[in-house]
């Protein structure tokens, strides 16, 4: 499990609502984490500052052109160069592009570098107290950083500190709840419509059949609930059920709505039974047989073995079952994790099945239990 961080000040001081946003998604869920909206307050220009800006543009345009100029005059000589290698060597261009581009297809994904890490908590704090238009920016934010002296030679802790804050921003930013009405159905509407052109390629890609439906969950938000289905699909409500899209979407809105009303709280026992619920009906979905059943004494033979697959993103301290899970906080933390698919099965290969066959064999071998053996009659 991750260490435990102080939570960004974003986190422990919402914004307050204004009285034109008295109903609103961030309102009625004040446990989620709240996005500051960008207020833009910039002020007027007059004659003077509106003279300099355009002798400024002028001379930026200039220095772009010239940039622009040597940069044709590089990729110039760039391009003979690499000519020039293709020759020598008698393979495509195609080739040694591969062969230069390659490697980004097996690194990892780049975690929070340092740098930035120092960036972002400057800029936090030089920004903080000062509208948008005063705000600095980055070429100012990083020559004050490197001037700063306690942001040189800071412990690995302070390192770790500075990067667990630009986590915790990034997350804000991909969960934040919208503090507006207004951001949030453009959010919605941005998101849809990305989802409908990647359905529509895969679509075309895979011939997969896809479809989806969307649906506010409270009468006060500003965003309609629509659906989306690829094209080999558009038939399987009516054909199926006798119903149209739009007669879907409009059982799940009503659904929707009273659902998110009669919304009764999160309790222990409730909690433990949805853990059980999700992890045992995905088990038969991802093992594709409706017997599979979840064996937390023998996990490693009677799941992992039987059906290779493995449970990953597991958050509490012991694998157990949730109802041997006796605290709210712990079952709240694997509950989330498993509502949004940071817990969940994972497939295995022969080879990791292998691997994993060798594990148990090995510790068997060094007089350690594995699973809980059955008594004898």
């Amino acid at each position: 499990m991750a260490a435990e961080t102080e939570p960004s000040a974003d986190l422990e001081a919402p914004l307050p609502f204004s009285s034109y946003d008295a109903d609103m998604h961030a309102l009625r869920n004040p446990q989620l984490p709240q996005q500051k909206p960008r207020i833009f307050n910039k002020a007027k220009l007059t004659e003077a500052q509106k003279a300099t800006h355009s002798i400024r543009a002028a001379s930026e345009k200039e220095k772009h052109a010239a940039l622009v100029s040597g940069l044709d005059t590089l990729l110039t000589k760039h391009t003979g160069e690499i000519e020039a290698l293709v020759k020598e060597h008698s393979v495509s261009s195609q080739y040694l592009n591969k062969l230069r581009l390659q490697s980004r297809h097996f690194k990892d994904k780049q975690s929070v570098s340092l740098i930035n890490a120092k960036i972002h908590a400057k800029a936090i704090e030089v920004n903080a107290d000062l509208p948008l238009s005063e705000r600095k920016k980055l070429p100012e934010i990083r020559q004050l950083m490197i001037e700063d002296p306690s942001y040189q030679d800071i412990s690995p802790e302070e390192e770790a500190a500075l990067k667990e804050a630009v986590l915790a921003a990034w997350d804000l930013k991909k969960l934040g709840a919208r503090t507006t009405n207004k951001s949030a159905t453009m959010d919605y509407r941005a998101v849809l419509e990305e989802i409908n052109n990647m359905v529509s390629a895969l679509s075309s890609r895979t011939g997969a059949a896809v479809v989806m439906f969307t649906s506010h969950t409270h009468l006060e938000d500003t965003f309609e609930p629509n659906w989306i289905c690829s094209d080999n699909v558009a038939l399987f409500l009516m054909d199926s059920f006798q119903l149209g899209m739009w007669d879907m979407t409009r059982l799940l809105e009503q659904w929707a709505c009273v659902k998110a009303k009669s919304h009764a709280p999160d309790t222990l026992v409730s909690m433990r039974a949805e853990c059980s619920a999700i992890i045992n009906g995905t088990l038969k979905t991802v093992a594709q047989t409706c017997i599979a059943l979840m064996n937390y004494p023998n996990y490693d033979m009677n799941v992992v073995q039987k059906y290779s697959v493995k449970l990953v993103g597991w958050t509490f301290t012991r694998f157990v079952s949730p109802y041997d899970i006796h605290t709210i906080d712990d079952v709240q933390n694997l509950l989330a994790a498993l509502r949004c698919g940071a817990c969940h099965w994972m497939r295995l290969t022969k080879a990791e099945l292998s691997k994993h066959a060798k594990e148990i064999e090995a510790r068997e071998a060094a007089g350690k239990t594995i699973g809980k053996k059955r008594k004898k009659r």
